[in-house]
């Protein structure tokens, strides 16, 4: 399908895409690059053109580049026994500790469906009256904007995912809105998960990035799991995939088992330091004299 592309913009268009989203070579979907360059040449632009708008990252056929091989596939309450586990044990676990408010991050969470559930668990679970908030991000605005909307159809709701707490009521026809109560909870803002979240979202209690990573390269992975681990409060806990990671992410502990891909920002009472080397025997060291010098001969005395 390649045929008639210049190389040099081909390759320079797939740069565009890792750079900015950190997918791996062989997750950039080729079909979705060469119809974004296609229908920007079938508008009467030439490959140098092209090219020249392509070198700045930040540039609107940089960004519908990204926005063609983003993967878009969530729905409510994916992968149940997270929000379980959260009901379970997470929740409960920061109430002991005195959490005086629940916070949470869906982080990549296109159209929503992911953050209106992470809202709909911790509202479920929260003690009468205390503060409850989560966030969603996403690189594609388009994906925000559905998400603020907040109307869903039947491929939202999936049976193999049970609908846990109410999220949804019934908004004519087949399709759902989010209740008031949810909606009221959550909010949407665009980020990379190449970069740190920025300050002002504060840290969270439960952060959900499931079946994101899948697509990164090992150092965008390894450098997006840094920042979801910075932005996790002391005992928080981060959701990931199930194939995402295959060992605990440096600086966190693992919880439950290995297959619920479940990590936990230890407190600073729990953190535990390598220890110190045993004392080494004091050892005195063993000085030997010089050798005795030897007075030389006196000179006979003449006669």
């Amino acid at each position: 399908m390649s045929a008639g592309l210049d190389p040099r913009l081909l390759a320079r268009a797939r740069e565009v895409v890792a750079d900015t989203t950190g997918f791996r070579e062989d997750a950039i979907a080729q079909e979705a690059v060469e119809r974004v360059l296609r229908a920007e040449l079938a508008r009467g632009r030439v490959p140098t053109e092209v090219l020249s708008e392509l070198q700045q990252l930040g540039s609107p056929l940089a960004y519908t580049l990204v926005r063609a091989v983003l993967v878009g596939e969530t729905y409510f309450f994916r992968q149940p026994e997270h929000f379980r586990f959260i009901a379970s044990e997470g929740v409960p676990s920061a109430l002991r500790h005195g959490a005086m408010h629940l916070r949470g991050w869906s982080a990549g969470c296109a159209t929503g469906e992911e953050a209106y559930s992470l809202a709909a668990c911790l509202l479920a679970c929260a003690p009468p009256g205390m503060p409850v908030e989560v966030v969603g991000t996403d690189l594609h605005e388009a994906s925000l904007e559905a998400a603020r909307r907040g109307t869903y159809g039947a491929w939202s709701r999936r049976e193999s995912a049970p609908a846990l707490h109410t999220v949804y009521e019934p908004h004519g026809g087949r399709q759902v809105s989010i209740v008031p109560e949810v909606r009221k909870v959550t909010r949407f803002a665009p980020a990379n998960l190449l970069a740190p979240l920025p300050e002002r979202f504060g840290l969270f209690d439960f952060i959900l990035c499931r079946n994101v990573l899948t697509y990164f390269s090992p150092s965008a992975r390894d450098a997006a799991i840094g920042h979801l681990a910075r932005s996790l409060t002391p005992g928080g806990l981060l959701f990931l995939g199930t194939v995402e990671v295959d060992r605990c992410p440096p600086g966190l502990t693992r919880e439950g088992p290995p297959e619920l891909q479940a990590f936990r920002k230890p407190r600073p009472e729990e953190r535990t330091f390598a220890p110190l080397p045993p004392p080494q025997p004091l050892v005195t060291a063993r000085v030997t004299p010089p050798p005795r010098r030897l007075s030389a001969p006196l000179p006979a005395t003449p006669t």
